[in-house]
């Protein structure tokens, strides 16, 4: 059967029957998800579980009826102590399958009230016949309701039945636990639930005020796969955002990541060349490679070599469940997929962590992945670091950025397309690109996005160049047509990114100072990798 995970509540004597008692009990515990089984543990079927929320004493409530909609938080309670109890006899492996399972539910949860995880080594004492427990976390409680979207814990998702038959298949594939790959794991959908978004949101908007004051301890990844040369897509989607978040003085580091080209491409192509296009890029449009790390991913083994143990984290139904396989695994049809596309969400997880990098500038659909970079830091913190923090915890930093229309307005840019708008481009190629762009019959010029994409979209361009608001330039063309829109963005496109062309220029003709860069920038990268793979070495015990 699948089993819903319910918000209920138990007060001091027991069980409470109803909603009425519930809210005026004074409770010092209560129970934040459950699963549906018969009360007081009696007649419960192998492989049931349920998670409790203990008193300061650490004694277990008893089962009791749901009462889905109840607040978490009671003006009479202090403090509440998270803990799972699993009825059942259970081999270690499985035992730590259900545990960890609940533990995504629990962090899932923690974005929305105040509250902490525990170190892994704490636990509560068994409580008469429910043989195992495990102390997750507390919560405050003065922590907001937990039930204010529809009565509904937010980020809590359906489980799958786990059963002891079920090791045979699964849990002896491996001699260590089976845990689920991100916060909100069990058949979770590529979407990304409002509650999660909103957590994000907050987390990034907070980073976003330290950075204004003291960014001292922010370390960035970020970068892009080699496919050819940026367009004006790239730049004002991410780009200038990483040169704000350099000059502010974040510490970044930039990854060229040649090997994730063969992720879903047969033929490389001339990977140099678009290895040099990339770089001048970079640093055309102000990374500095005074203050940033510019690195490639084959140049650098040691962090390659951390995908061992990181894959040692997840099954393959996790790596399946990922947004970006699921969507490969769909367009392949029933044709294979290349197992280096199904580790992908790994990769990427090596990418950030071999340098304790601790921000991912992302938009809204990367989402997943940060959330898997995540989970996989923290198993490895509690499986292989005993429970030490060594590998952060990434935040996604989320930001206003817009985005950039093919030209044809129907499409994001796309260099295969044809559609865009490349920065090498001289201000000639700029102007007839921008004289073919797509735009409609009404002369009036107004910004309306959901109707009017194409035209909506040269505005946002002139916008972005001129930093006035697309509503504004609309206004002041009025009723003069997309003619005189389309030579005032190509006019506004050409005199913003005239230093940026320049610059680009003189790059070009020095090859070697690109090479002495990425030289460089592998170098610290390399240095970086091998003491962080020596660490992990450390914990697991491989020094040889």
């Amino acid at each position: 059967m699948d089993v819903l995970t319910e918000h209920v509540h138990h007060g001091r004597g027991g069980p409470m029957p109803g909603t009425r008692h519930a809210q005026r009990a004074g409770t010092s515990r209560r129970v934040i998800a459950a699963r549906r089984c018969r009360p007081g543990g009696r007649g419960v079927r192998a492989g049931d579980h349920r998670v409790w929320c203990a008193g300061r004493r650490g004694r277990h409530a008893r089962a009791g009826r749901s009462l889905p909609g109840i607040p978490f938080a009671h003006p009479e309670l202090s403090r509440s102590y998270v803990a799972i109890l699993v009825t059942g006899r259970y081999p270690s492996t499985l035992f730590s399958e259900l545990t960890n399972r609940l533990t995504a539910d629990f962090r899932a949860v923690l974005p929305s009230c105040p509250g902490r995880l525990l170190p892994r080594s704490r636990r509560l004492p068994p409580a008469g016949a429910l043989p195992r427990s495990r102390l997750l976390g507390e919560l405050s409680g003065d922590a907001a309701p937990l039930h204010r979207r529809a009565g509904a814990l937010p980020g809590l998702v359906r489980h799958p039945t786990i059963r002891p038959s079920s090791v045979a298949s699964e849990g002896r594939a491996g001699a260590d636990s089976m845990v689920g790959m991100t916060d909100t794991v069990a058949d979770v959908t590529p979407e990304i639930a409002p509650s999660s978004y909103d957590a994000a949101q907050r987390r990034s908007d907070a980073i976003w005020r330290k950075i204004e004051s003291d960014p001292s301890g922010l370390r960035m990844l970020t970068g892009d796969r080699p496919t050819g040369a940026l367009h004006i897509g790239h730049y004002f989607g991410s780009l200038r955002n990483r040169v704000r978040l350099q000059q502010a003085g974040v510490e970044t580091w930039v990854i060229v990541a040649d090997y994730q080209v063969i992720t879903d491409r047969e033929i490389l192509g001339d990977i140099q060349g678009s290895v040099r296009e990339l770089l001048t890029d970079y640093l055309a449009v102000g990374i500095d490679p005074e203050r940033a790390t510019i690195f490639t991913h084959s140049a650098v083994p040691a962090l390659n070599q951390l995908m061992l143990p990181f894959l040692s984290l997840v099954t393959q139904p996790e790596l399946e469940r990922n947004p970006t396989v699921k969507a490969e695994l769909a367009a392949a049809g029933k044709s294979a997929m290349g197992g280096l596309m199904l580790t992908y969400p790994v990769h990427q997880a090596a990418d950030i962590l071999f340098c304790h990098g601790n921000l991912v500038p992302v938009g809204k659909d990367q989402l997943p992945h940060i959330e898997q970079t995540r989970v996989i830091a923290r198993r490895f913190n509690e499986r292989y670091a005993g429970g030490e923090e060594y590998f952060p915890e990434p935040d996604a930093l989320l930001s206003e950025s817009p985005t950039i229309l093919g030209l044809d307005g129907e499409s994001k840019m796309s260099k295969s397309l044809g559609n865009t708008v490349m920065l090498r481009m001289d201000e000639a190629e700029t102007l007839k690109k921008i004289k073919k762009a797509k735009t409609d019959a009404d002369r009036q010029i107004t910004y309306d996005p959901e109707n009017r994409p194409e035209v909506a979209n040269l505005l946002t361009i002139a916008a972005q160049s001129t930093g006035r608001t697309p509503e504004d330039i609309a206004e002041e063309i009025g009723d003069r047509g997309a003619g005189t829109l389309k030579s005032f963005t190509a006019e506004a496109l050409n005199a913003h990114l005239a230093p940026l062309r320049a610059r680009r220029a003189e790059l070009e003709q020095d090859p070697g100072y690109l090479m002495q860069v990425l030289r460089t920038g592998n170098e610290r990268a390399n240095a970086a990798a091998d003491e962080t793979l020596q660490r992990v070495r450390e914990f697991m015990g491989m020094v040889y």
